[in-house]
């Protein structure tokens, strides 16, 4: 069951990255709904460079949340798979909670479109790594 939610977690975020990477090389769907908005106006509008960084990012977790399987061995990386998995999971579990504006489950802007999807999608979504992963460390 671990190696199952392993699984799942890496696919998740393996097509978050590649959203990341679409959107950097100059795709549009689904770009408006991804931004914390300020007066109907996107706070921050990240460059391609940081975008294809935060697609690496996503990638580099999805294989290292791999690597605790018998799919992928990066040997040096073994001793600490627990507490990798761990930090991974508290930094979903931080996101989930957000920084109380903008962000996360106690976020006090609610109507824009952000706001929907983030309490729709985005936060439930950081809940269920954040959960899974810790799980998964128990069962494995």
């Amino acid at each position: 069951m671990g190696n199952l939610l392993l699984i799942i977690n890496s696919l998740i975020l393996l097509l978050i990255s590649a959203i990341h990477f679409y959107w950097a090389f100059g795709g549009k769907w689904g770009g408006k709904s991804v931004f914390p908005e300020l007066k109907n106006k996107p706070n921050l509008m990240p460059s391609p460079a940081m975008t294809i960084f935060a697609a690496m990012v996503f990638g580099l977790i999805a294989c290292l949340i791999i690597n605790r399987t018998p799919f992928l061995n990066i040997t040096y990386l073994k001793p600490y798979q627990k507490e990798i998995i761990n930090t991974i999971a508290i930094i979903f579990g931080i996101r989930f909670i957000g920084e109380f504006k903008y962000l996360g489950v106690f976020k006090t802007e609610k109507s824009s479109l952000f706001a929907i999807n983030d309490t729709k999608y985005y936060s439930p979504l950081c809940l269920y790594i954040a959960v899974s992963l810790l799980l998964s460390n128990y069962w494995l």
